[in-house]
């Protein structure tokens, strides 16, 4: 990876817009690209400004609160800006699947009274990154750089200090930690933990074998009220053709009106007065014109008949009123009549003609009473006579059978059939009582079957999630275990390899060559101890302060080059706590050789002219920063690469 340009606008000391290009020498023989300026000029905030726009929020740590890094971001707006706005912008390229990418991640932000909006855009390609929600940026630049990595490689003074002084080795075991990405591991074994505590099976889980016992029993309790209500629907079945039996012999023996002499008696007047009403309302039926609608076809030409009989009638009127009209005309003196002699013959030649084709037979009635008459016959004369014809003959027959029972009556052989009757009755009533009981019950258990069933359903399930979640559980337990076997045996060959490095590091730069033989790194709490080369343990109080910034120094370069990684180094005065010789060393050796692109920031004071030309040959770009004369901002230079500063 390598950081091609830093744009700042408005950040911190940086007024208005200011960037650096960074980009080293394409031959690889220039990775230095030096910044110096004085204190308070602004080197560190360019450290911020890359942190800042690689992290965002993570860059002040991983449980920073909102609010505060709004408030940081307010801080950080230049004082003077007019906007009341900033913005950081950082070019990089790095190599993905053989081929160079570039990319382009700006951070900007304006305030809104004690509030900040915040706005970030990541380009890659020169084109805007669309194959991801604009809420995962930050996890995307996290897995290209993770920022608990980015402390081996971008780093200050102060951390130089820490790692120096010894005081507490919880930092260095931090960085080695997330270098090796054992904090990961630590991560996923305390998710395993918290899995397996969570999917231990309940020991009070649902007992099967009781479900299937209680089923069991259920289910032959159930064959038994099964049989005993298929016994009871024989007994019903047979109490019916009991029934059935006595009903007919109780019916031939006269059935109930059997049982009452008198009252069988009463019964046949009854129905003999019905008769007789039945047949005085047909005889009058008989006397209306209803008779003759027995014979339809002769009734139609009946009706004919007295129609065209009217026609005949009818013209001897005419013929008698034409006779009186022609009277009254002779009668009347007019030199022109309106109705003459041959008006009369063409009128009684016409209705001679009509007469011609009349039927020669007579009629004892007027034709037009006889059609009346007819008319008179309609279908509701025609459904009153059958209806009470259907109610004579079932009168009848009723009469006909009541006589014959009267004939025969005998009331003791109706009382015994009774009886029979009677007992098969009783016996369908209590088999149809207990079958209904039976059902009842047989409903019932059915019920509770079918609860069980599920109820050994859903403990079959429990039984197998708890034996799922058992053999998880072990799974679980397993993986916790194989992740401790290797994080011991990745932290135990990568302590190897630091220690190597180290070694070879400090070696290189401490005056004192080949002062140590060994390093030994304790894999629990990272404390180091040094060995000479007489295999004795060097502690380090023994070295001087420049030494363990040598140290320090040493162990910082030693894990980035176990970390396998290819990051810029970006180190901010790392001389100011070196004497002479150190530093001598520290620039001829370290700098050029730490990685391909080493930004340094250092002071006037740092950064002598001795050293200055012992890095120059690596040069690739140089710039000034600070306050100017007369400005209230950090102000930007760039200088010619070979260009080497006086010593002041």
């Amino acid at each position: 990876m390598i950081l091609e340009k830093l744009a700042l606008t408005n950040f911190g000391l940086y007024g208005g817009d200011n960037q650096f290009d960074l980009a080293p020498g394409r031959n690889g023989d220039k990775p230095v690209i030096l910044v110096r300026g004085h204190n308070g000029g602004g080197k560190t905030t360019f450290l911020e400004a890359v942190r800042l726009a690689l992290y965002g929020k993570r860059a002040l740590g991983v449980r920073v609160a909102r609010s505060d890094y709004e408030a940081y971001l307010l801080r950080r707006i230049y004082a003077l800006a007019p906007e009341r706005s900033a913005s950081v912008r950082l070019e990089f390229s790095r190599a993905e699947e053989g081929r160079l990418v570039q990319y382009c991640v700006t951070r900007s932000w304006a305030a809104r009274g004690a509030s900040v909006i915040e706005s970030m855009e990541l380009l890659r390609g020169g084109e805007l990154v669309d194959d991801m929600p604009s809420e995962d940026w930050d996890h995307y630049l996290e897995d290209m750089i993770p920022s608990g990595i980015s402390q081996l490689f971008f780093f200050d003074g102060e951390k130089i200090q820490d790692i120096a002084d010894g005081a507490s080795t919880d930092g260095l075991r931090d960085a080695v930690r997330s270098l090796l990405g054992l904090d990961l591991i630590d991560q996923l074994r305390s998710d395993l933990a918290l899995y397996t505590a969570r999917r231990n099976p309940s020991a009070t889980g649902p007992d099967v074998a009781a479900i299937e016992r209680d089923l069991r029993e259920a289910r032959e309790e159930l064959a038994i009220l099964e049989e005993n209500a298929a016994q009871d629907r024989a007994n019903r079945d047979r109490a019916e053709r009991r029934i059935l039996k006595a009903q007919r012999a109780f019916d031939a023996e006269g059935g109930t009106v059997a049982l009452d002499r008198s009252g069988l008696k009463q019964t046949i007047k009854e129905v003999e007065k019905r008769i007789d009403w039945l047949r005085g309302d047909l005889r009058r039926l008989a006397e209306s014109p209803l008779p003759l609608g027995l014979a339809p076809k002769l009734l139609l030409r009946l009706a004919e008949r007295a129609a065209a009989g009217g026609a005949g009638i009818n013209k001897d009127a005419i013929v008698a009123f034409l006779d009186a009209f022609e009277t009254m005309q002779a009668g009347k003196a007019s030199k022109r009549p309106s109705w003459t002699k041959g008006h009369f013959d063409a009128l009684r030649q016409y209705l001679d003609k009509e007469e011609e084709g009349l039927p020669e037979s007579e009629l004892d009635a007027d034709p037009v009473w006889i059609i009346s008459r007819i008319e008179c016959i309609d279908d509701d004369l025609r459904a009153q006579a059958a209806k009470l014809a259907g109610e004579l003959d079932t009168a009848l027959k009723r009469q006909s059978r009541l006589k014959k029972q009267l004939r025969n009556f005998d009331e003791s052989a109706a009382n015994e059939t009774l009886e029979v009757l009677r007992a098969a009755e009783y016996d369908r009533g209590r088999a149809e009582a207990q079958l209904a009981e039976r059902e009842k019950a047989t409903a019932t258990l059915r019920n509770r079957i079918g609860q069980l069933e599920k109820e050994r359903s859903r403990a079959i399930d429990v039984e197998f999630d708890a034996t799922l979640a058992s053999h998880k559980v072990d799974l679980g337990e397993r993986a916790r275990a194989a992740l401790a076997a290797y994080e011991k045996r990745v932290l135990g060959r990568r302590i190897e390899q630091l220690s190597t490095h180290f070694v070879d590091c400090f070696n290189g730069l401490i005056r004192k060559k080949r002062l140590l033989e060994n390093v030994t790194v304790d894999p629990h709490t990272f404390e180091i101890a040094l060995v000479g080369e007489d295999g004795v343990e060097i502690p380090k109080e023994a070295l001087s302060a420049g030494e363990r910034q040598i140290f320090a120094i040493s162990m910082l370069w030693a894990l980035g080059q176990t970390s396998g990684r290819d990051l810029p180094m970006i180190i901010d005065t790392p001389l100011s706590r070196l004497d002479r010789a150190h530093r001598r060393a520290l620039i001829k050796d370290y700098v050029p050789n730490a990685s391909r692109q080493v930004i340094l920031l250092c002071t006037d004071s740092e950064l002598t002219s001795d050293l200055d030309k012992l890095v120059s040959p690596y040069v690739a770009r140089r710039y000034e920063i600070g306050v100017g004369q007369g400005n209230r901002w950090t102000e930007v230079v760039e200088q010619a690469p070979e260009a080497a500063y006086a010593h002041q």
